[in-house]
Parts: C-alpha cells; sequence; structure tokens
C-alpha cells in the first residue's frame, strides 16, 4: 500500500561495517556534468553536488531517451535550486537509481554507484565487511554499520545471528571464521556475477521494486517503464528528494538540541517516526513549490482507491470532510486517510490556497519555518519525555509513543505552527488572507487557542 515510503521495509539492518563518510558537500546551484564510467546502455551517471544520477537498463540509450534525461536533469536542477533558499544545510547528495529492468549486467550497479567494479574493489568490499565483527561495543558495532551503509548501499548486508546483533563482544574465533567465510563467499560470488544480468542476483542486490527514498542510505530507487519517458517520474523523483530535504532538516536540529549525541541514521528514522506524516506532508510540498499540482503519479493501482491516495493539493478538502471519510467511509478509505502519507491533506489544502493567494515564494518561507518548528519542539521537548522501547532496526533505536498522531491532532498541531510562522513572518494584509483561508479549511476547529504552535 505505502509505494512511497522513506525507508525499504526490506533491508536488513543486521550488518554495517567500516568505511569512510561520504564527504560533505552543500546545496549550491551548479550544472551536472557527466560522472565516472560508461552503464552498458551507453549512459554514463550524471554527478553533481547535490545529486548523482544513473540509468540502467538493458537496451541502449536512444537520442529520445538522452532528451527525456536532459528534461529530468534540468528540473532536478531547479528544485535543487530552489531548495537552496529554504536555509537547510545539505551536508549529504543524494544518490537517484533510476532503472527500467534489471536485465543489465550487474557491473552497471556498481558504476551507477561510483565505484569502480574491479578486483581492488572486491577485496575492499571484504576487508569493509570483516572489520565490522572487530568492533569490541554495540555503539562501535552502530556507528560502524551507518558508514557501511553509506559505502555499499546498493548491495544487501550479510546477515549476522540475533544473539549477536549489538554483542559483538559474544563472537567467538569459530564464529568470526564462518563469518569471514561468508563474507569472503559473497565477495567471490559478487565478482563472478559482475557480466551476469542483475535480475538473478537480487538477493545480493539492495534493488527497491517501488519508487522509494531510503534515508539510512540517502538513496532514491525509480523503476521506470521506458526510459524516453524518465521525465514524467519528475513528481514523484521531487517528492522521494523532498523526503531527502526533510532528513538534511532533521540532522541540522538534532545538531542544536542534541549537540552531544553521535545519532546513526537508523537511530534518527526510528526517532523520526512519529513525524510520519510531516515528513510526507513537506515531501509533498517540496513537489508543490517546483510546480507539479498532483505529488504522487499513482494511476490504477488499486480499484476504488480514493482520490486523496494520489494527494492532490488544489482538490478542495476541508478538515470536517477529512475526518467524516477517515472515520465513517469505506474500509479502504479509512485505512488510506488515516494513515501517516495522507493524514495532512487538509494542511495541504490549506498551503495550496495560501500559495495561490500569497505567492510561492510566502508560502514557502510559512512552510518551511512551520516544519523546522515543528521538529524543535518534538527533538528539543517532546521526544524526551515519551516512552520508548528498544525497537527492531538496531541497536540503539527505540519505538517511542506518546505522540498523538491521529488525523485531528496532527492537523491542528502544524496549523499551529502554520499559524506561529504567520504571526511571526506576514504583513497585515498577508495575516487577513492567512485567517480567511485556513477559516474555510479548518472552519470550528479555528481560530486556534492562544500559544498554539509555541
Amino acid at each position: 500500500m505505502n509505494r512511497h515510503c522513506t525507508m525499504s521495509s526490506r533491508v536488513p539492518w543486521s550488518v554495517r561495517a567500516v568505511a569512510l563518510l561520504l564527504a560533505a558537500v552543500f546545496l549550491l546551484p551548479s550544472l551536472p556534468v557527466q560522472g565516472q564510467g560508461r552503464l552498458s546502455n551507453g549512459q554514463e551517471p550524471v554527478v553533481a553536488p547535490a545529486f548523482r544520477v544513473a540509468v540502467m537498463g538493458s537496451r541502449a540509450m536512444s537520442n529520445e531517451d538522452q532528451r527525456s534525461l536532459k528534461k529530468l536533469l534540468g528540473h532536478l536542477h531547479d528544485a535543487v535550486g530552489k531548495v537552496a533558499g529554504w536555509d537547510i544545510p545539505m551536508k549529504r547528495p543524494v544518490r537517484i537509481m533510476l532503472f527500467t529492468d534489471t536485465h543489465f549486467p550487474a557491473r552497471d550497479v556498481w558504476t551507477a554507484a561510483g565505484r569502480v567494479p574491479d578486483a581492488k574493489t572486491m577485496a575492499a568490499f571484504v576487508e569493509d565487511n570483516s572489520l565490522l565483527f572487530a568492533t569490541m561495543s554495540g555503539y562501535e558495532m552502530a556507528q560502524a554499520s551507518d558508514r557501511l551503509a553509506d559505502e555499499w548501499f546498493f548491495l544487501r548486508p550479510v546477515t549476522l545471528k540475533k544473539e549477536y546483533l549489538g554483542s559483538p563482544r559474544n563472537l567467538k574465533g569459530d564464529d568470526l571464521t564462518e563469518i569471514e567465510g561468508i563474507v569472503k563467499s559473497k565477495g567471490a560470488r559478487l565478482a563472478g556475477g559482475l557480466g551476469k544480468p542483475l535480475a538473478g542476483q537480487l538477493s545480493d542486490y539492495l534493488v527497491f521494486e517501488d519508487a522509494a527514498y531510503s534515508f539510512p542510505i540517502g538513496t532514491l530507487w525509480v523503476p521506470v517503464r521506458k526510459a524516453d519517458d524518465l521525465h514524467r517520474y519528475l513528481d514523484t523523483i521531487v517528492h522521494e528528494f523532498g523526503h531527502h530535504v526533510f532528513y538534511q532538516m532533521v540532522d541540522d536540529v538534532l545538531h542544536r538540541t542534541n549537540p552531544k549525541t553521535r545519532w546513526t541514521r537508523l537511530q534518527i528514522f526510528s526517532a523520526t517516526q512519529n513525524l510520519l506524516a510531516l515528513n510526507e506532508f513537506f515531501a509533498d510540498y517540496t513537489a508543490v513549490s517546483c510546480g507539479h499540482n498532483m505529488v504522487i503519479s499513482v494511476h490504477n493501482l488499486i480499484p476504488g482507491v480514493p482520490k486523496d491516495f494520489k494527494r492532490y493539493f488544489s482538490q478542495e478538502r476541508t478538515l470536517a470532510e477529512y475526518l467524516e471519510a477517515a472515520t465513517k467511509g469505506t474500509k479502504l478509505e479509512r485505512e488510506i486517510l488515516g494513515e501517516g502519507h495522507n493524514a495532512l491533506n487538509p494542511c495541504r489544502s490549506l498551503v495550496w490556497k495560501l500559495k495561490l493567494v500569497l505567492g510561492t515564494a510566502v508560502t514557502d518561507r510559512l512552510v518551511v519555518a512551520a516544519a523546522r518548528a515543528q521538529v524543535m519542539r518534538y527533538f528539543g521537548k517532546e521526544l524526551p519525555r515519551l516512552k520508548r522501547k528498544p525497537s527492531r532496526l538496531g541497536w540503539g533505536c527505540y519505538v517511542y509513543s506518546g505522540y498523538p498522531t491521529d488525523v485531528l491532532a496532527e492537523n491542528l498541531r502544524f496549523l499551529g505552527f502554520l499559524q506561529a510562522a504567520a504571526d511571526r513572518l506576514l504583513n497585515a494584509g498577508q495575516k487577513k488572507v492567512f485567517a480567511e483561508e485556513a477559516g474555510k479549511v479548518f472552519g470550528k476547529e479555528y481560530p486556534l487557542p492562544a500559544g498554539a504552535g509555541r
């Protein structure tokens, strides 16, 4: 159902190993350039400070394909420029892996990821994975696993027995010998399969079946049906890119509210599960701010699916109407509308109206300020008070409970932060417009009590 998730549920998080962190880059407007190596379809990965894009597939890139890719890159570059004005430090480039099928040689995935598929690289893979088990504490293993996820993000890790997760001291000599053998065997298998179709090796490679952004590995995977239609996936790509921007904002907030804590990305992901609705809203708004009305291209996916699943910003959707459908609609409507990906649809309607009457620049400032304020409040005041229990995601990860995430709570909470931003950033005339539009969408729930969102 959730075809546009922020982290793949298929990823086994039992193993990561020591590797170098990706060099920090800032999101600066600059033209993309061709990258290292050439794929078997004739295309070279395209590298820019904020992103790396590769199109993989079994058929050669035609002139139409190249024009379509150029159009996609132009729009993506515009999105990067747009986000650059949001005052969100972008410390990590996003890797955008596009593929039309999985019948191309597996070596293309390595090239697309920026790795040279040769004996030296294979030896580095074996060494990095083996070094993980030399760590002496759960903390060290978690940090090492985090770094390995960057270096080998396109490969499924070697699984580790549950009793060793977070307890590397429990590994005995025989265990280490067995693990070393497994790692070497996988390295040999990868090397031997470089020239073979990827389709037969998906148990070793991490390739998403559906369009999704995975925060822990900073990668956006998008399967496309035809290479010459790449630009038609722009709304989805920019939406997923919006998730990347959201997590850059989260990372910046964490350094302000928890400056002494070295969070792994898995720990951040587990801590932000309560912010799913805000995360999805922010990704959707990124697409809308960049000129896309419909932010998710889903057509005839499920019979009878409500229109909210496509998340049109321009649809008229009051809070009362949405709550009625989310609580009294069909079983499918209740499932879709009550879920975090769609829960903030009334707020989506409001910011769309604000964008039309106040302009994109003003609405951008409101949305980004409100989102940042909610994230700051969450990590600075809410998270320390929440109940927590260990999560299966990995060492140091928890399930946090006690933060209301029902539809009404989500919308009134974010409206409060929007109102606070409006009070601070808008002039008298603009504030009047904001109040009028908010009243149309939120009805009897507006105006909010004094102090909401502060």
